[in-house]
């Protein structure tokens, strides 16, 4: 069996779900009208298709939405004001955790990702 790269784990993954789910049509539909299975296989390869990325999606964005947050708490507010000209470098929003809290200033963050390896 062909292996992807040890960080590429996602893709190894997709391909064991996708083979396991188009077998399982096709032992099941055995006897069955060849054009029958054919159609039975696509539906069920573009259905697990769609899980996986549906799982991979929402995988992606709690990575996001927990790594924004920590990235937060790590930085705390800023105490004096900030000048006209500066105002790019900062954004003010509520303090995570304290909705209806009154809005802090924050120095914007610069975050480089580098591959989600699954």
């Amino acid at each position: 069996m062909k292996q992807s790269r040890p960080t590429a784990v996602d893709l190894s993954n997709a391909i064991e779900l996708l083979k396991a789910a188009t077998d399982n049509v096709a032992v099941s539909s055995d006897g069955a009208d060849q054009e029958a299975v054919c159609a039975d296989i696509r539906e069920a390869y573009i259905e697990a298709a769609e899980r996986i990325f549906k799982d991979d999606r929402q995988t992606n964005l709690a990575i996001g939405i927990n790594g924004a947050e920590y990235l937060r708490r790590l930085q705390p507010a800023l105490d004096t004001p900030v000048e006209d000209v500066d105002r790019t470098l900062y954004f003010t929003t509520s303090p995570p955790g304290t909705q209806g809290a009154p809005d802090q200033t924050y120095r914007k963050l610069s975050v480089l990702t580098h591959c989600n390896t699954g």
